[in-house]
């Protein structure tokens, strides 16, 4: 019988069973790729994606059963702990790569009035 996530992080972080913690991560990674399709809900989702952002999923599940307190399992599942820390570990990601990912060319077309216009002819040049 598969044991629950409950009596795994249980074994792991009371009774320091590496075994456990291995088992914690396999187990779930079908639930980080689960989490990775809801953050792109919008139909974007594709393998490419899902395998793309599963690497920082698995941070953010690792995160989670470290950082889990055991004392609390009765007022919050460790599933329901690691959902959070999945999606907050990619939102991380997402908004680290965009940050920098905005990129704008000369070429780039922005409507003057009713016409596009390239930007090189709206920005004064220096000479």
């Amino acid at each position: 019988m598969k044991e629950s996530n409950e009596e795994l992080i249980y074994k792991y972080l009371v009774e320091n069973n590496l075994e456990a913690y291995d088992k914690l991560v396999e187990n779930n990674l079908g639930f980080v790729y689960h989490v990775i399709h809801k953050i792109f809900n919008d139909g974007k989702f594709n393998q490419e994606i899902g395998d793309e952002y599963l690497g920082t999923g698995v941070i953010g599940l690792v995160k989670a059963i470290d950082t889990y307190d055991i004392n609390k399992k009765d007022e919050i599942k460790f599933i329901t702990y690691a959902a959070v820390c999945i999606r907050n570990q990619i939102l991380m990601e997402l908004r680290k790569t965009n940050k920098y990912s905005t990129s704008i060319s000369l070429e780039d077309e922005i409507y003057v009035g009713d016409n596009l216009r390239p930007l090189s002819e709206i920005i004064p040049s220096e000479e």
